[in-house]
């Protein structure tokens, strides 16, 4: 059986989404909110679509520690007051 490789990003892409961008511009940010709200909408706890969305983050930006990507993905879910 035939191991999935992820395809190689673009250069357009790699201008937008990666290490010295912005996160304002990343091309990954939709996929990081459809993931969350896909999850929060089948009934996941918060957590778990937060973890989710997080993962999303880190495969588009494998050189992202922990802790920035759940960073980056709650500044960019929870845009309100935070507690």
């Amino acid at each position: 059986m035939a191991v999935a490789r992820r395809p190689a990003r673009t250069a357009a892409a790699a201008e937008e989404c990666g290490p010295g961008s912005t996160l304002d511009g990343c091309r990954c940010r939709l996929a990081v909110e459809r993931a969350y709200a896909g999850m929060i909408a089948s009934g996941c706890p918060r957590s778990v679509a937060l973890e989710a969305a997080a993962r999303v983050y880190r495969y588009h930006h494998p050189e992202a520690g922990e802790r920035h990507a759940h960073d980056t993905v709650e500044s960019w879910l929870f845009t309100g007051p935070l507690h």
